[in-house]
């Protein structure tokens, strides 16, 4: 019933996912599974050093996200940079 209300809402017409956009989140996932193994390196440095490295990785990799959104031209034929965005992105969440 719920689903069926979604479905036939008004909201189907204003966000349209198009292949290309859902691509680009399953790739955050992807980073997510197949990142750089990050138990061995926390173990060996401790967490704080897990915790240093993640929060840079993490802010880099969604301020490049974001600045595809300011420069949506350059990026329309570029869209393997995007690819290695969300990938990295996807890899800094490991830690």
């Amino acid at each position: 019933m719920l689903i069926e209300m979604i479905a036939d809402s008004d909201c189907n017409g204003t966000f349209e996912l198009s292949f290309s956009v859902e691509a680009l989140l399953s790739l955050l996932f992807v980073g997510l599974i197949a990142g750089f193994p990050v138990g061995p390196l926390i173990q060996w440095k401790g967490p704080r050093c897990g915790a240093a490295l993640a929060l840079p990785l993490s802010t880099i990799s969604y301020l490049l996200i974001w600045s595809a959104t300011l420069n949506a031209e350059f990026y329309y034929d570029r869209f393997y940079l995007l690819v290695l965005y969300f990938l990295f992105a996807g890899n800094s969440s490991n830690y």
